[in-house]
């Protein structure tokens, strides 16, 4: 809320459906997106930033809570988001991807990005090149599948 009274910004939300978070429903400058797999990339390419609060729970870690952040780090998007543990492991903090844990430093990351278009830019293309070189891709995870089922059945 903060960087929203603070600066001439947008806050867009991308969830399974449309109804406002009750607590952002008197804001204007805050829009709601439907999440689609075929508008995916036409969502993602409008946005600056992204910030993504999860718990670090067994529930998130095993389901892959973290996939959106996957998709944002892959279209070069910077990222702001709860350090859990398998970002911990993908990533390179302050480099590729900034963790928060604290209100305070939620708003201090979010500003730091809105403030330095070259820091946006310099994680947004650290993140697009970690994401590559580690092969978190859906077509590398088919081929490492592959690759696994032929060995067994050899």
């Amino acid at each position: 809320q903060r960087i929203l009274d603070e600066y001439n910004t947008e806050l867009v939300i991308i969830s399974g459906d449309a109804d406002p978070i009750s607590f952002f429903s008197a804001r204007n400058d805050v829009q709601y997106i439907v999440w689609s797999l075929e508008d995916e990339y036409k969502q993602l390419s409008k946005f600056d930033l992204m910030i993504r609060p999860m718990a670090d729970t067994e529930w998130i870690n095993g389901k892959g809570g973290y996939t959106s952040i996957i998709r944002c780090m892959s279209v070069g998007i910077p990222v702001i988001a709860s350090l859990i543990e398998p970002l911990r492991e993908i990533t390179t903090p302050d480099e590729s991807i900034l963790f928060a844990s604290t209100s305070e430093e939620w708003y201090s990351k979010m500003k730091q990005l809105i403030e330095d278009p070259e820091l946006r830019d310099r994680i947004g293309t650290k993140a697009r090149s970690e994401i590559n070189q580690q092969g978190l891709w859906t077509e590398d995870y088919a081929a490492q599948l592959q690759e696994i089922l032929v060995s067994v059945g050899s």
